[in-house]
């Protein structure tokens, strides 16, 4: 099955805060948390039902260089990532 990524605004939102923060910690971490990021949502396209249901009809991606989570919901055959959060945040008060 050919799957189609569509990213919400708020996860842009979330990855643009992020990219901020880690280039104001560093020049240039806030690229490579960008391409990081990038690579894990090339393999969340590729096999979307491979990650366990998280919370209700949500899914995740643990990405743990930058202990940031990728939450995102399948429906037919459109993968939403719905929020890129870090892990310490309690990310289902922010889900529905």
């Amino acid at each position: 099955m050919s799957w189609r990524l569509l990213v919400r605004p708020a996860a842009e939102k979330d990855l643009a805060d992020a990219f901020d923060w880690y280039e104001g910690q560093q020049h240039g971490l806030g690229g490579e948390f960008l391409r990081y990021i990038n690579e894990r949502l090339s393999r969340i396209v590729l096999r979307p039902e491979q990650y366990a249901l998280y919370y209700k009809h949500y899914r995740r991606l643990h990405v743990k260089k930058f202990h940031y989570n990728i939450l995102f919901r399948i429906i037919g055959k459109d993968v939403f990532i719905v929020r890129i959060l870090h892990s310490a945040r309690d990310h289902r008060s922010l889900l529905d």
